[in-house]
């Protein structure tokens, strides 16, 4: 995957996020979820989302993994032809707990996008950006992660 990738992101989404930050549970700072669409030829279309149920502190995050598979499985069976591009966070910050999230999408996806959406409409917008990770170290030493804006 190039580092130049292009998101397009279909309205049905950032209303899917939306609708799930709205709905999310009492307490909860911030929704999560899983993205979906297609790669073409350095394009990635974002066509579908779905929330995950999740808890996070200030130490640690719990996401429920069993319920992501099942709600893929499930998609699968009606848009064969989507699959895991990313997840989404609600928020404008990348936290430690989102690292951790990331990770698990990297096992689900080549290059998954990080999408994050501020739904406190600071400056009076809808604040939106994508990020894919990327490797960076001294070859054979320790290496680690940096995040890269997607057009």
């Amino acid at each position: 995957m190039a580092l130049n990738l292009v998101a397009k992101i279909h309205p049905v989404v950032l209303f899917g996020i939306v609708d799930s930050f709205e709905r999310r549970n009492e307490g909860a700072a911030r929704v999560i979820g899983t993205l979906l669409g297609v790669y073409d030829k350095g394009v990635v279309e974002i066509t579908n989302c779905f929330g995950v149920p999740h808890t996070e502190s200030e130490d640690e995050v719990a996401v429920d993994l069993d319920f992501a598979k099942n709600m893929y499985d499930l998609h699968k069976k009606v848009n064969v032809s989507e699959v895991i591009v990313g997840w989404y966070a609600t928020g404008h910050d990348i936290t430690e707990q989102s690292v951790l999230i990331h990770e698990y999408y990297t096992r689900e996806a080549t290059q998954p996008i990080h999408l994050t959406v501020d739904t406190t409409l600071q400056n009076g917008r809808m604040g939106i950006k994508a990020f894919i990770s990327t490797s960076m170290g001294v070859p054979g030493k320790t290496n680690g992660t940096d995040r890269k804006s997607v057009v």
